[in-house]
């Protein structure tokens, strides 16, 4: 939600240098409208699947089950499709990390 937003972030220069609160601001809720702009369709498509998973995860809560398999659904699909991207050259290999493995054994 839109106060979450405490502060102004650096810009794409600085990025290396941003806090933990710029990065989730930028993921959570600048970034798919700026980078639909400069990205391809494919990065785009994946991009918003995992915007859509993490804002999910951000405001998820324990006690419902529904939520957490849709969560567990949308991350299998996220992890096909990007390691079918990495395949055809769409993404970097450096994409699918260990960290991104882990994804799929969160506990919901």
């Amino acid at each position: 939600f839109i106060h979450d937003i405490l502060r102004r972030s650096r810009s794409f220069s600085n990025v290396e240098k941003w806090k933990a609160s710029e990065v989730r601001l930028f993921i959570l809720y600048i970034g798919l409208p700026v980078l639909v702009e400069f990205l391809p369709e494919e990065r785009i498509e994946d991009f918003a699947l995992y915007n859509v998973i993490l804002r999910l995860l951000h405001d998820y809560w324990d006690n419902d089950k529904k939520l957490g398999d849709s969560i567990s659904s949308l991350l299998k699909i996220y992890i096909k499709n990007s390691s079918k991207n990495v395949i055809s050259n769409v993404h970097r290999p450096k994409l699918l990390t260990i960290s991104t493995h882990t994804h799929l054994h969160l506990p919901f």
